[in-house]
């Protein structure tokens, strides 16, 4: 496993590989060649090394979001066919979904939001 800005000193968050620094990420997929790579802080990106000319290719977190809800949906996995995003989901997540014959639960902005709505047992995932 390759880690990439993860020496913090309190000073430097993100410095230079945050969610406007992807550049270190796709390098980092180019030259050790995993089939998927990270970025785990808030908000998941992927990098995913085979697209375009053998470089990085960038996928959002919304788009991780519909590939995930549609895996677990067809695994059988996704209660009540339900996804919950916040109000900052873009449309094209709710109609990708839609047409999917899920629902999408929008909660207010933030983690904590996100989090109370999944606790509930009437949305999304479950075991």
């Amino acid at each position: 496993m390759t880690a990439l800005g993860a020496d913090p000193t309190g000073l430097n968050i993100n410095h230079g590989v945050g969610s406007t620094h992807l550049d270190p990420l796709a390098r980092a997929v180019v030259e050790h060649r995993p089939t998927l790579a990270w970025r785990s802080t808030a908000t998941p990106i992927a990098c995913f090394r085979q697209c375009g000319s053998g470089g990085g290719c960038v996928v959002d977190g919304r788009s991780n979001l519909a590939l995930l809800a549609v895996s677990l949906s067809d695994a059988g996995q996704l209660r009540d066919h339900t996804v919950v995003a916040t109000v900052m989901s873009n449309l094209g997540l709710h109609l990708a979904m839609r047409d999917r014959g899920l629902k999408v639960l929008t909660t207010r902005g933030g983690h904590r939001y996100v989090l109370e709505a999944l606790r509930e047992p009437r949305s999304v995932t479950g075991r």
